[in-house]
C-alpha cells in the first residue's frame, strides 16, 4: 500500500499546480509496479484517483471512458474494491449528470451514496456529493438539494476534509442563489469566509471566484463579477482546468454583456463554448437559466460560418428546450421504486424513525432522507404519511 500512498501524494501535487502529464506520468510508473506486484487492488486505486484527475482537468469524455473500463475490470471479490467501486460511480455520477444523462447518474449516485462517506479521495467524494444536489436541484426539489449538499458538508467536517466541507458549503449558496434567496446565498458564504473580507487562502479564493461573480451580478454589479471572472480565469489557464475555465469564461461573458459590451461577451462565450464543444459539457449551460440562454440564442442569430462553437450553442438550445418540456409535461407513467426504496418504505410501514432506517440497513441518515426525497418524488407526496398511503394505493407494500 505505500505505492498507492507515494503515488496518490505525486498526483495531488501534480494536479494542484496544474501538472496534469507529470501526475498522469506517476500513475502509470504506479501501474507498472503494480502489474509487477499482480496487485488488482493496486491497480484499481489508479484507476481511480486517473479519473479523478481526468475529471479535475475537465477532460470529461476521457473521464468518463476510463471509469466505465475500471469498473467493467474491477476485482469484485478483492476486500475494499466496494469502496473503490463507489468512488468511480461517484465521479461518473457527476460526468453524466454534466452530458445531461440524468437518469444514468441518479443510478450511479444511488449505489455509491452509502459507501462514499468512508472513502479518501475527496474529489470522489465532492463528485458524488454534488451530482446528488444538483440532481435533486434539477428535479425542481430545492430542499432535497440542500439536504445532500449539507450532508456532504458533514461528512467533510467530520473527516477533517476541508476542501470537501468548503465546496458544499459553495454548492449550498450557489442552490440558494439559483433559487433566487440572495441574501440567504450572501449570508451563507459570508459565514464561512466565502466572501472579500475572508480568509484569502488558495482554496478560498478557489471557491469565492465563481461564487461571487455570480453573487455581484445577482446584485447588479457586473464590473465585480468581471473583476472575479478574470482573476479565476488567469487561474483556470494556468492550472489547465478546462471545466472551471469554461465556467468563468461563462460568467465573463454575462458580465460583459451586462455592462453593453455584446462583442466582448460574444467572445468569452464563443470560447467558452469551443471548450465546452470538446469535452460535451451541457448542464454547465442549462443550469445558469434565462439569461444565458438569450446570450446563445444571439450566438445562434449571428451570421458567420458554421464553427463547432456556433454548431454547440444549437445543441445546448435544443437540450435546454427538451429539459423544460420534460418539466412542464406530466409523466407518461409512473416511476417505479428502486429495490433500497422498497426496503426503506418496508421499514417506514414498521414505524422506524430515519436514524433506526440508517442503523438497519447500515446508511447515514444523510442517505436515508437521499432516498425519502427520491420516494417522495416519485410518489407525488409530501411525507412519510402520504408516501405510505400512496404506496399502498399503488401495491408498492
Amino acid at each position: 500500500m505505500s505505492w498507492i500512498v507515494v503515488y496518490a501524494y505525486c498526483d495531488r501535487t501534480h494536479k494542484c499546480n496544474g501538472r496534469f502529464a507529470e501526475a498522469a506520468q506517476s500513475l502509470r510508473e504506479a501501474q507498472v509496479k503494480f502489474e509487477d506486484a499482480s496487485s488488482p487492488y493496486g491497480l484499481m486505486w489508479v484507476r481511480v484517483i486517473s479519473a479523478a484527475s481526468l475529471l479535475k482537468a475537465g477532460r470529461h469524455r476521457d473521464a468518463l471512458a476510463d471509469s466505465a473500463s475500471a469498473l467493467a475490470e474491477a476485482p469484485a471479490f478483492t476486500p475494499g474494491a466496494a469502496g473503490l467501486a463507489a468512488m468511480l460511480r461517484a465521479i461518473r455520477a457527476l460526468l453524466l449528470y454534466e452530458r445531461n444523462q440524468c437518469t444514468d447518474a441518479m443510478v450511479e449516485v444511488e449505489a455509491a451514496l452509502p459507501l462514499l462517506p468512508h472513502q479518501g479521495i475527496i474529489d470522489a467524494m465532492i463528485a458524488g456529493y454534488v451530482a446528488a444536489s444538483r440532481l435533486q436541484a434539477a428535479r425542481g426539489d430545492l430542499s432535497a438539494a440542500l439536504d445532500v449538499a449539507a450532508e456532504g458538508e458533514r461528512v467533510g467536517l467530520a473527516r477533517g476534509f476541508a476542501r470537501l466541507q468548503l465546496t458544499m458549503v459553495a454548492e449550498r449558496a450557489l442552490l440558494l442563489l439559483r433559487a433566487g434567496d440572495v441574501k440567504a446565498a450572501q449570508r451563507m458564504a459570508s459565514d464561512h469566509g466565502l466572501l472579500p473580507q475572508g480568509p484569502q487562502t488558495n482554496l478560498h479564493r478557489d471557491k469565492a471566484e465563481r461564487l461571487c461573480a455570480r453573487l455581484d451580478l445577482a446584485q447588479g454589479r457586473p464590473d465585480l463579477a468581471l473583476q472575479w471572472a478574470d482573476s479565476g480565469i488567469a487561474r483556470a489557464r494556468r492550472s489547465h482546468q478546462q471545466h472551471k475555465l469554461a465556467e468563468l469564461l461563462m460568467l465573463r461573458s454575462l458580465a460583459l454583456a451586462r455592462t453593453g459590451d455584446t462583442e466582448g461577451g460574444h467572445d468569452a462565450l464563443m470560447e467558452s463554448l469551443r471548450i465546452a464543444a470538446s469535452n460535451g459539457y451541457v448542464r454547465l449551460y442549462l443550469d445558469e437559466g434565462v439569461e444565458l440562454e438569450g446570450l446563445l440564442r444571439r450566438v445562434v442569430d449571428k451570421p458567420q460560418s458554421p464553427t463547432p462553437a456556433f454548431s454547440y450553442a444549437r445543441t445546448l438550445l435544443l437540450a435546454a428546450g427538451a429539459a423544460s418540456a420534460r418539466q412542464d409535461a406530466a409523466p407518461a407513467e409512473q416511476e417505479r421504486p428502486t429495490e433500497r426504496e422498497l426496503q426503506i418504505l418496508g421499514l417506514l410501514a414498521d414505524g422506524l424513525s430515519n436514524g433506526e432506517v440508517a442503523g438497519r440497513l447500515v446508511l447515514t441518515e444523510g442517505t436515508v432522507k437521499w432516498h425519502l426525497h427520491n420516494i417522495y418524488a416519485k410518489l407525488g407526496v409530501k411525507n412519510r404519511t402520504g408516501a405510505l398511503r400512496e404506496a399502498r394505493a399503488r401495491a408498492w407494500l
